[in-house]
């Protein structure tokens, strides 16, 4: 009698098993799904910037990488840093440039996300984790602190100290490379003369 032959097991690539994954996903799998939703339901086109505007200045991409990145976790835990922060109501009036738009609701949960320098996508959240974007914030003028006054007179400065250089204006949010306090900003300008200009206001 001849030696029994011996079954060799298969083995699937890994290609074959994320294909054979993604047969068995179901779109019932994401009712339980926690991450954050957007909604742009609420968005206000008769306040702040528009999605052209901030196109034209090269944020738009930069303000989808932010809510795509966002949009990976709960809501709640991620509104804990100076990047994504949960104010509750609205601004007072003398703390803001905006009116609370008469689509919102008057109980809504406003919230900042933080993009890029200044600018700063503004909305409300609604549990457990949706989103509602109201206003695109170029110049963070929603909930206007000391911090932003300072930072409106540095860009000011920047932009004055810059003048020479002959820097396009839609740069400027990319030179600003460190904040030391409320007062000083180191400025590196790779294409210009301007290396390590330092301004203290």
């Amino acid at each position: 009698m001849g030696q029994p032959k011996i079954k060799r097991q298969k083995i699937q690539s890994p290609i074959k098993q994320v294909l054979a994954k993604a047969k068995e996903a179901s779109a019932k799998d994401l009712a339980g799904d926690d991450c954050m939703l957007l909604s742009f339901k609420h968005l206000d086109r008769n306040q702040g910037d528009s999605f052209a505007d901030w196109d034209l200045n090269e944020m738009l991409s930069d303000a989808i990488e932010s809510l795509y990145g966002y949009s990976h976790g709960p809501i709640r835990s991620q509104a804990v840093n100076e990047k994504f922060t949960i104010y509750g109501g609205f601004p007072p009036k003398d703390k803001t440039e905006y009116f609370h738009p008469l689509h919102v609701p008057e109980d809504a949960e406003w919230a900042r996300i933080h993009v890029n320098g200044k600018q700063c996508i503004i909305g409300h959240v609604v549990p457990p984790n949706t989103f509602y974007v109201v206003f695109l914030d170029g110049n963070h003028r929603f909930w206007i602190s000391r911090g932003a006054d300072n930072l409106q007179i540095l860009w000011n400065s920047v932009m004055w100290a810059c003048a020479p250089c002959s820097l396009p204006s839609a740069s400027l949010p990319y030179l600003i490379s460190n904040v030391n306090g409320i007062g000083t900003v180191f400025v590196t300008a790779t294409t210009s003369s301007l290396t390590g200009g330092r301004i203290t206001i």
